[in-house]
C-alpha cells in the first residue's frame, strides 16, 4: 500500500533508482541521489536539475531546480531559472531573494543560530530565519563580543552631474552623490532578531 513502505536507494551502474523488499518501484533514472535522513528527504539530480522524494517514493519537488539547500528541517534555498527563492517545502510558500545576473553564482551562508542564517548572493545581503523568513539589507556588519551586528536597510544616494572626458568615457572624479539618505539602522541578534536602534 502506498505510503506504508519506506523505499530504498539502489544503482545500477551510474544511476539511482528507489526500490521496496527488492521490487524496483522508481527505475534507475538519477544521477545522484543524497539520503537527507535528518529532514526526511531524498534528494535526486536529473538532468542537472535537483529535485526532492520522501521516502514513501512520492515526488516532493520536481527536478526544476538548478539548486536545492536545505537551512531548516523543512525549509530550503533554491535557484530555478537563475532566481533565488527561500522555500517553504510543507506550504510550497517562496519568497523571493535574488534575481542572479551571473548565472554560475553561488550563495553563501553563514549560521548565526539554530534559527538563523545570513545569506549573500551577488550583491543582496539578508537573513533568511525559521519564523520570519527573509529580510534584505543593504549591508550587516560583523557581530561583536555583546553578539550583535549593525545592519542598514532602506538607504539609497543620487548620482550628481557628470562629465566626460575627450575620449568619450566618463570622469569618475565627478562621481559624488547629490541626494543621500543613510535609511534605517537596525541591531541584529544572533537570532537574526531585530532591535531598532
Amino acid at each position: 500500500k502506498k505510503g506504508t513502505a519506506k523505499l530504498q536507494l539502489f544503482q545500477k551502474k551510474d544511476k539511482f533508482g528507489f526500490e521496496c523488499n527488492g521490487i524496483t518501484i522508481i527505475e534507475p533514472i538519477y544521477s545522484e541521489a543524497i539520503e537527507l535522513s535528518e529532514n526526511g528527504y531524498i534528494k535526486v539530480q536529473k538532468s542537472k536539475k535537483y529535485g526532492l522524494f520522501n521516502y514513501f517514493g512520492e515526488i516532493v519537488l520536481d527536478c526544476d531546480y538548478k539548486e536545492l539547500m536545505f537551512v531548516f528541517d523543512n525549509k530550503c534555498i533554491i535557484n530555478r531559472k537563475n532566481e533565488w527563492y527561500f522555500l517553504d517545502i510543507q506550504s510550497k510558500n517562496e519568497t523571493f531573494i535574488h534575481k542572479s545576473k551571473d548565472k554560475d553564482s553561488t550563495v553563501r551562508l553563514e549560521e548565526l543560530s539554530e534559527v538563523a542564517f545570513i545569506v549573500r548572493i551577488e550583491d543582496t545581503i539578508g537573513i533568511i530565519h525559521n519564523k520570519y523568513e527573509f529580510r534584505r539589507y543593504d549591508s550587516i556588519s560583523n557581530f561583536n563580543n555583546d553578539g550583535l551586528a549593525i545592519a542598514k536597510r532602506g538607504g539609497w544616494w543620487q548620482r550628481g552631474s557628470s562629465t566626460r572626458d575627450s575620449d568619450g568615457y566618463w570622469n569618475l572624479w565627478n562621481l559624488t552623490p547629490k541626494k543621500y539618505n543613510e535609511g534605517t539602522t537596525v541591531y541584529i541578534e544572533k537570532t537574526g532578531e531585530e532591535l531598532i536602534s
